[in-house]
This record gives structure tokens, sequence and C-alpha cells, in this order.
């Protein structure tokens, strides 16, 4: 925490909770006026607040490499299950291709010295293949990085401003 966190208090929080709120507050209203679930933007917006905006830029970074990566794989992961019709017809055989989907997300995180973006990048690329398959791929990767993309620069400029 830097100098200035410490010093703002209002009440019991500090700075880095009411920017935290701020955020949060401002993906619920953008997701609204979009017709869309704030979930992502959301969670993203509260991960990439970080104690002063250096930091914040840098976790920022992180995430936004970790979901292109994520929603990539979640991509080519869903068009190829499309592509091999008999996968999508034993479950088990569909867990085994999202599972050892897994390795090249994690080989291509560690590959552009960006560790820190491996759990991240599994996790939306997770996001995206078990969601609702009524919704075409294109739109389920677009949505979920999208909302991503939301959370951090929000979080990001709010992190700036204040």
């Amino acid at each position: 925490m830097n100098d200035h966190d410490k010093d703002i208090k209002v009440g019991f929080v500090g700075m880095r909770a009411i920017k935290t709120v701020l955020s949060v507050f401002i993906c619920f209203i953008i997701s609204y006026f979009r017709d869309a679930s704030p979930f992502y933007s959301a969670i993203a917006a509260v991960v990439s607040m970080k104690e002063d905006h250096e930091t914040g830029l840098t976790e920022g970074k992180t995430r936004l490499k970790g979901t292109i990566i994520g929603g990539i794989y979640g991509l080519i992961c869903l068009l190829f299950i499309d592509y091999v019709d008999f996968i999508n017809t034993n479950i088990y055989l569909e867990f085994l291709v999202f599972s050892l989907f897994l390795i090249p997300i994690i080989y291509s995180n560690l590959k552009i010295k960006s560790s820190g973006s491996v759990s991240l990048s599994c996790i939306v690329f997770l996001s995206i293949v078990v969601s609702d398959k009524a919704v075409s791929p294109y739109i389920r990767v677009y949505e979920r990085t999208l909302e991503t993309f939301i959370g951090v620069i929000v979080s990001v400029l709010i992190n700036i401003i204040l």
C-alpha cells in the first residue's frame, strides 16, 4: 500500500476499497446499457484494482493477456469440437478435449513469459467452453473477452483518476 492510500480513509475503509466499489458500480452500469451480464467485468475490476495505478496497470495487462489467450484457445476448441462431430456425442471425450487444451494454454503463457496469466487463461478458456452451447462460439468468446476488457479498463482508469 502506498502512502496516499494509507492516508485517505472514509470511516473504516481505505481508498482501495472505495475505488473497487466505484469500479464495480461502473461495470454494472455499462453492462446494464449493453444488456449483458456484469459478472465477468465486475470480477475483472475487483481483481485488477491494486493499491496504486502502476501495480493496477501491470495486473490489468496480465489479465488482458490471459483473457486473449484463453479466448483464442476457447474458440479453437469449440470450432474443433464442432468440426470433429463425434466428440460432442460423448461427454467424456468432450471433457478430455477440454482438459487437454489446458496444455497449450499453459505453454503459450509461459512462452510469452507471462506466468502470471496462466490461471486466468485457463479460467477464461473453461468459462467459454462450458458455457451455454446454444450460443455461437464466436459470441461466447467475444462477450467473455469484452466483459473482462471492460472491467480491467474501468479499474485501471479509476485507479489512475483517484
